[in-house]
């Protein structure tokens, strides 16, 4: 049988990402506006704070785009292909812009598997500026990397909010998620140091209450992939106030045996994330039959299912398929 090979997962990590495509299944379960005002400011954005936590800048630059078409744009185009189908017999439409939607990547525009375009091209920015932050002989320090990311997320919001400018391949999303690419490749180098000056069990709940407060008490209406920010900065804040407790939640769950249900997850997410809106259709009808109604309720009901329901074929898919989620494997007796 194919064994996937995982001497460099990072368990903690693989735990986050479980933690994180929980709320993405649940923001594609019509939650109500409580719901998402808790978890918009971080289930998406961590998502590249993590591929910055990992990212690697080993090989030539034909070598990490090959990797990259291998782990995302295959995927992509695999797992669209397979949703704009599911798509057509289950909601009807035209083929032809959905197809052109999977490839021209224009927001809101049939943009099937958005979220892997866009960190396909955030990837592809960050090691430019990976590249131009190598070519500074005088800057050794990765705060600058941060600063000039931070430029491009001013320029993503600028576009985003005052222009209203919608740009093939998500471009205007990646320069926004740039900014999270750096903070964990900051954070990965110097993560020893900053969880010893910050770590501290105390401050993390601070945090917490300071981020629980501000969601809940600023109401703030966003809608990352719509590119909808109704307080910026605001946003901004709390996605960045969050990012230590989430961290030390993950670290903390990575302790326990039971971590293994959301490793899998975590080792998962591409194929939750392509197949977790279909199974929340099916699932919404049916809720609907039986008379279950409460959007509470229903939105929880829907995420829990779904999260199980997809164990079997992403583990079929995992180990028999893996490159349709872009994953390597190697051969056991």
């Amino acid at each position: 049988m194919s064994m996937l090979d995982r001497k460099d997962r990072i368990d903690w990590l693989d735990v986050l990402k479980g933690i994180l495509i929980i709320f993405v299944i649940l923001s594609h379960s019509y939650p109500p506006d409580i719901y998402r005002y808790f978890f918009t400011p971080f289930f998406l954005t961590m998502f590249f704070w993590a591929s910055g936590y990992t990212f690697s800048m080993k090989g030539s630059g034909k070598e990490f785009l090959l990797k990259k078409c291998r782990s995302l744009l295959i995927p992509l185009l695999t797992l669209g292909c397979i949703r704009i189908i599911l798509a057509q017999i289950i909601e009807g439409g035209s083929w032809k812009k959905r197809i052109a939607g999977l490839f021209v990547q224009i927001n809101c525009q049939y943009d099937e598997l958005w979220f892997v375009a866009c960190l396909f091209t955030a990837s592809i920015c960050f090691y430019g500026l990976l590249k131009l932050f190598g070519c500074i002989k005088w800057c050794k320090n990765e705060l600058f990397l941060v600063g000039v990311s931070g430029i491009f997320l001013s320029i993503a919001m600028v576009i985003m909010c005052i222009w209203k400018m919608h740009i093939p391949w998500q471009l205007e999303l990646a320069f926004m998620m740039c900014f999270y690419m750096a903070l964990g490749y900051y954070y990965r180098r110097h993560e020893e140091k900053i969880e010893a000056c910050w770590g501290n069990k105390w401050i993390v709940i601070l945090l917490g209450i300071i981020y629980c407060i501000g969601v809940f008490g600023f109401p703030n209406s966003v809608d990352i992939h719509k590119e909808q920010f109704e307080y910026p900065i605001l946003f901004l804040a709390l996605s960045l106030v969050c990012i230590l407790p989430v961290i030390m939640i993950s670290k903390r769950i990575a302790r326990y045996e039971w971590k293994k249900i959301f490793v899998f997850w975590g080792q998962n997410t591409l194929f939750y994330y392509a197949f977790g809106g279909t199974v929340r259709v099916v699932l919404y009808k049916i809720l609907e039959m039986v008379g279950v109604e409460n959007v509470y309720l229903v939105s929880i009901v829907c995420t829990v299912l779904t999260m199980f329901v997809l164990m079997i074929p992403a583990w079929v898919v995992r180990g028999y398929f893996p490159w349709m989620v872009g994953l390597r494997y190697i051969r056991e007796n």
